[in-house]
């Protein structure tokens, strides 16, 4: 069992997905990467530009101007896209004018 590996993939946001996991049983490793490839599927519901009727998704059709409601995992996204894109420093997010945001 300790040098036997054990391989689950997925595909998501036009990317193939692997998880390896070695040092347990295959029934305890597939669980394992099962739950993990769930929450990926759950991120890839959110934040893949894809799927229509994700966050990204809908806050690229946005008109300009316009605002929609995200989840958690697209606002942090978001968030951190404005930071990489503007002058403004993360720990300084308090001082953002919120029109800004």
């Amino acid at each position: 069992m300790s040098g036997e590996y054990h391989r689950l993939g997925a595909h998501a946001m036009a990317t193939e997905f692997q998880i390896l996991i070695s040092g347990t049983s295959e029934t305890k490793a597939h669980t394992c990467a099962a739950e993990a490839l769930r929450d990926l599927e759950l991120l890839e519901a959110e934040l893949s530009r894809f799927r229509d009727g994700s966050d990204i998704s809908r806050l690229n059709h946005l008109p300009p101007g316009r605002r929609a409601p995200i989840g958690e995992a697209a606002t942090n996204q978001v968030r951190e896209a404005f930071f990489r894109l503007t002058d403004f420093a993360p720990e300084d997010a308090a001082n953002v004018p919120s029109g800004e945001l």
